[in-house]
């Protein structure tokens, strides 16, 4: 359970190339034209676009000042092309030290490509966008860009825009932790590429595709896109690439523990990357130096990986700045000073949330996890391997997948839980033995065909060699027999002579019939001796292939194993969305008490963390909707959590002022949960909206938690009353909740709603549905009957999601005065 973490560095993509704005072209011809070129006009626009171009991976400052001439020259040439992308080579100067101004550059480059109708400047111009999206963490943002671009590329049918594109959009879905997506994306950008020649973004899809594969622990494919990738750059005397693949296949050799043949490669990368002066290339080398002294117990591992760290954060790569500081927290856990190490993991964790990285995320909290495992703070270590396992079976990662299986049986056989340790040890040695078993069997399998068709393949050479030797020597001693009888019978004059003549013929036909005879029997025997090699092989075949059926046996068995706990853990959530559902307001009690209503309830997963509630004190109707933390099972156990203290609060103790119910549910919540506020606490509680209707006076009260009250009056007036800005448990301030009282009037519709409506994303853009939309939705329906305003909004949602993934509970409560 104290293993190193895998170096699975974007880096690698970044040095091949990274996100492509497109190729640089050579400087020094485009400035000796410039010089040569002294009018002003369109063609000094474009080239001088063209020399701001060929050095923006080098000298942004020189790209700015040749951009900006060209935007000056095209205002005064009125040239709408020229200036949309002399202002998009102006916003990539910008790129890597104000992404603010480079987006503002990039959006209104856009602008004057769209006026001038200048397609593959529109294209451009929405890569650019959507990589400053994606260097922002902003991923979904940036795919929406690069799907728009693509969708132009095949209206105008250019497939290497397109390919551009999808190399791009495959980055963004490998941030995400979306290896299939990615995947498919760089493999078809590759068969493009192929068919336009295009060798250096061939080797970008090639390493990229190796570092996805790698990622998942295929490794024989990741190594021949890697070997792939190696081939191209050295053919184009590629440094930068050639340094990168190099980096890629050591690690290949580092995952299988050869880590003296990995330091060979890591070295070839780090003289190439020292003599072209490229940190990222040196920064990589030193990191997976570091990371093989850190397997080793070697502790010159801490100095590679803080000159490492130095220079990540000097080229700002975060991906590479996460990592390291996991190998550095591991260095120090190895060294038992887990004080220190706990520092860099949650450093580590708190980076990887901000950018939205979950592989490294997941990685985080299994090591978090280890260190709490290691101090014996058992509660802590659970939570944290919990949230890493669902990470993990999200990515589908299989090693990672298989190690915190391993820690899950540390921790319940630490605390007496001998039942769920042996089930997790069972479900580890499963995944471990999936994991060799994938790669040997393929392997196996390649070897055994292979070495088949070979041996088969020489058996009938040899043989048809034998069969032409045996018909030659035949047709050969026919025509000498022929042709001697045929002499004989017509020169029988010059007997003596041919008689001696044909003697010597026969003679060394002889001969050549014994030489070639033994040229036969020793093939035969060479034959004989194939043959018994081949079946001494097939037997040896045969013999490995029992013993794979064998383990293939086996998993199935603990799979079979695996399906039955499944079923057990869905029969066990079936049976608590009854219990939920038995909780909440009935139809009828709600009809009874509510009056004309409707409710939209809406759960994400079988049960659910939002809840409705409703009752009555005397003249006093009480109804509230919340949102507790998280969805599922966590949120359903907090809704009924919440049912029950409102239960209390209000059934028995009989309090109807708002703002006071929120309160006492505030202290039950953080006395239940022992909340203190402390460092690396869950802060579980609620957001919710809650109301008190006196039904004599028609006065409502109104206290709300983070969500607000919206209401429609009978003259079709929206009023939206926000709550305060706290959740229902501890929080940083502690303050009252604020009750809010309004008056009443007959037709007057109100809605109590969670964010899970308005936050859902979708629509032709796969944006969010947002709060505005919701309110304009709630106005134009509070007119109709309650029962056709709830199915309005559900076919709303509908419509919205489309195919996608509802991301929350939903739950909207409308009721008419």
């Amino acid at each position: 359970m104290n293993q190193r973490l895998p170096l699975f560095l974007l880096l690698l993509l970044t040095l091949m190339g990274g996100k492509t704005h497109a190729q640089p072209a050579k400087v020094d011809s485009l400035e000796q034209v410039l010089k040569l070129h002294r009018t002003n006009d369109t063609v000094k626009v474009n080239l001088l676009n063209q020399i701001a171009y060929s050095v923006y991976t080098t000298n942004a400052d020189k790209t700015r000042s040749y951009a900006t001439q060209a935007d000056k020259l095209s205002d005064k040439l009125h040239f709408r092309k020229g200036k949309a992308e002399s202002l998009r080579l102006i916003g990539i100067s910008y790129a890597n030290s104000d992404e603010a101004k480079a987006l503002a550059y990039f959006q209104s480059a856009l602008k004057f490509s769209e006026e001038a109708d200048y397609q593959i400047g529109i294209i451009k111009c929405l890569n650019s966008i959507g990589i400053t999206f994606g260097n922002r963490g902003m991923d979904a943002r940036a795919i929406g860009c690069y799907k728009k671009a693509i969708r132009i590329a095949e209206a105008i049918n250019n497939p290497l825009e397109k390919a551009k594109c999808l190399i791009n959009i495959s980055q963004a879905y490998t941030r995400q932790g979306n290896t299939d997506l990615a995947i498919q994306g760089y493999e078809k950008s590759l068969m493009m590429l192929e068919e336009l020649d295009e060798m250096r973004l061939m080797a970008n899809c090639c390493n990229s595709l190796g570092y996805l594969y790698s990622s998942q622990g295929n490794y024989p494919l990741a190594i021949e896109c890697y070997q792939k990738c190696l081939k191209i750059c050295e053919a184009a005397n590629d440094k930068y690439g050639s340094s990168a693949c190099l980096i890629s296949i050591g690690f290949i050799y580092s995952s299988q523990k050869n880590n003296k043949k990995a330091l060979e490669f890591y070295q070839r990368a780090l003289k190439i990357g020292e003599a072209i002066s490229d940190k990222a290339t040196i920064a990589g080398c030193l990191v997976n130096i570091g990371s093989i002294y850190l397997d080793t117990n070697n502790k010159q591992a801490l100095g590679y990986l803080q000159k490492a760290l130095a220079y990540s954060e000097d080229l700002q790569i975060i991906p590479l700045q996460i990592n390291l500081l996991l190998n550095i927290g591991i260095f120090h856990k190895k060294q038992n000073e887990f004080g220190k190490a706990l520092g860099f993991y949650h450093s580590a964790l708190k980076l990887s949330e901000a950018k939205g990285i979950k592989l490294t995320a997941c990685q985080s909290m299994n090591q978090i996890g280890l260190i709490y495992f290691n101090q014996k703070r058992y509660t802590d270590a659970l939570s944290y391997a919990r949230k890493s396992l669902a990470m993990a079976n999200e990515l589908k990662l299989l090693k990672e997948q298989t190690n915190l299986h391993d820690l899950f049986s540390g921790i319940y056989a630490a605390t007496g839980n001998y039942k769920e340790a042996l089930e997790h040890q069972v479900l580890f040695k499963a995944l471990n033995d999936s994991v060799f078993n994938e790669g040997n069997v393929k392997r196996i399998t390649e070897l055994e065909y292979s070495y088949k068709y070979e041996k088969e393949k020489q058996a009938l050479v040899l043989e048809q060699q034998k069969k032409d030797m045996i018909q030659t020597a035949a047709k050969r001693q026919q025509r000498i027999v022929m042709l001697s009888f045929i002499g004989a019978f017509l020169l029988v004059s010059l007997l003596a002579i041919f008689v001696y003549r044909s003697y010597r013929i026969k003679r060394q036909s002889n001969i050549l019939l014994t030489q070639q005879k033994q040229e036969i029997e020793t093939k035969n025997d060479d034959l004989v001796q194939l043959n018994e090699e081949i079946s001494a092989q097939r037997e040896e075949i045969t013999a490995q292939r029992d013993e794979i059926e064998a383990q293939r046996d086996m998993v199935v068995l603990q799979r079979d194993h695996m399906e039955v706990q499944k079923e057990k853990i869905t029969d066990s959530i079936d049976y608590a969305q009854h219990i939920q559902q038995a909780l909440l307001p009935s139809t009828a009690y709600a009809t009874a008490n509510l009056g004309e209503h409707f409710i939209l309830f809406k759960p994400k997963d079988v049960v659910s963390g939002d809840f409705y509630w409703c009752t009555r004190v005397n003249e006093y109707l009480i109804v509230t909707v919340a949102d507790c933390t998280g969805h599922g099972v966590p949120g359903a156990f907090m809704s009924m959590l919440g049912i029950s203290f409102l239960n209390e609060i209000v059934g028995k103790k009989g309090v109807v002022r708002a703002s006071e119910i929120l309160d006492q549910l505030r202290k039950s919540v953080i006395d239940a949960l022992q909340q203190k506020w402390q460092t690396g606490e869950q802060k579980d509680g609620m957001d919710m909206a809650l109301i008190v209707i006196n039904t004599q006076t028609a006065q409502l009260q109104y206290a709300g938690a983070q969500n607000p009250l919206y209401m429609v009056t009978a003259g079709n007036e929206l009023r939206a009353i926000k709550g305060d800005n706290q959740t229902v448990a501890i929080n940083n301030e502690m303050k009252p909740f604020t009750n809010h009282e309004i008056a009443l009037s007959k037709g007057d519709c109100i809605y109590l709603a969670t964010d899970g409506y308005h936050d859902q994303f979708g629509g032709p853009a796969n944006k969010k549905f947002k709060r505005k939309q919701l309110k304009d939705l709630f106005v134009s329906i509070s007119a109709k009957p309650m029962a056709d305003q709830r199915e309005i909004l559900h076919n709303a949602l509908e419509r919205w999601r489309g195919n996608g993934e509802q991301i929350d509970d939903v739950t909207i409560l409308g009721m008419r005065i």
